[in-house]
């Protein structure tokens, strides 16, 4: 049985989900394991230890992961930039990049991007999430992770 703060998220994702029937059952394994991989390659190839691996993610990339998944962060990076980067190490840009970047659609700086920060809403998200960031960062501290 799923906790009950679950209960909201599941049906979000079902309400989400419930026209993508294309999707792979199981898409959380799909987008988790090229992690894992990765992760192994760090012990493997750069001697860090688990411990390590899990630190540099439940402190860096991870805990973003909650408020900015892989979109909202292409928005806050802005598409340009995305794009520039793609071609600077002789990469063709995904299309919906190119087709943005083309329209003007740079992401929060320009207002629109994959999301729609028009009329503030690139700045409130920016400070909630800063501030969200900053509170478990100090709950870190205080428990003595960092």
């Amino acid at each position: 049985m799923l906790p009950l703060y679950y209960v909201p998220v599941a049906r979000k994702l079902l309400y989400n989900l419930k026209n993508y029937r294309r999707l792979p059952a199981e898409w959380g394994n799909f987008l988790q394991w090229p992690m894992g991989g990765n992760a192994q390659q760090l012990i493997d190839k750069y001697g860090c230890t688990p411990y390590i691996v899990d630190d540099l993610i439940k402190f860096g990339f991870g805990r973003r992961l909650t408020y900015i998944a892989n979109y909202i962060r292409s928005d806050m990076l802005g598409l340009d930039w995305i794009y520039n980067y793609a071609k600077s190490r002789g990469m063709e840009p995904w299309d919906p990049v190119k087709e943005c970047v083309e329209r003007g659609e740079l992401g929060m700086k320009s207002g629109k991007g994959f999301y729609d920060w028009s009329g503030g809403k690139g700045k409130a998200f920016l400070r909630e999430f800063n501030k969200e960031m900053i509170r478990l960062m100090k709950m870190d501290m205080e428990r003595g992770d960092i």
